[in-house]
């Protein structure tokens, strides 16, 4: 991702964004650090904690497939589902909200 232009970043991630809201967190926005993808997950296992997967549905990045099986594979659970695109935190965040608060209730 390093070397992608803006173009590629706004079709993979900013896609359902609306414009302004994305202009406003451009500040926000950068290279992830070098180790991000290439260092190792640092605990042997999952913390025995309450774990639920919430993914959007659109993701460009990581298509539904991919991370439902990942969710299975790596933590043996199936995914919960919503609408939206790799950053539902700008694109849809009152829905983010309410399905975060549906899902830790139901804990």
């Amino acid at each position: 991702m390093g070397g992608w232009g803006a173009d590629a970043i706004a079709e993979v991630f900013l896609h359902d964004v609306d414009p302004l809201v994305a202009a406003e967190n451009e500040r926000f926005q950068g290279v992830p650090g070098g180790g991000m993808f290439s260092e190792p997950w640092p605990l042997d296992s999952w913390p025995q904690v309450p774990t639920r997967v919430l993914i959007p549905r659109d993701d460009r990045l990581f298509p539904l497939d991919f991370q439902r099986r990942v969710a299975r594979e790596r933590l043996g659970l199936e995914i919960d589902e919503m609408a939206g695109g790799h950053l539902p935190m700008l694109s849809r965040p009152r829905e983010l909200a309410q399905r975060l608060a549906e899902l830790a209730a139901a804990e």
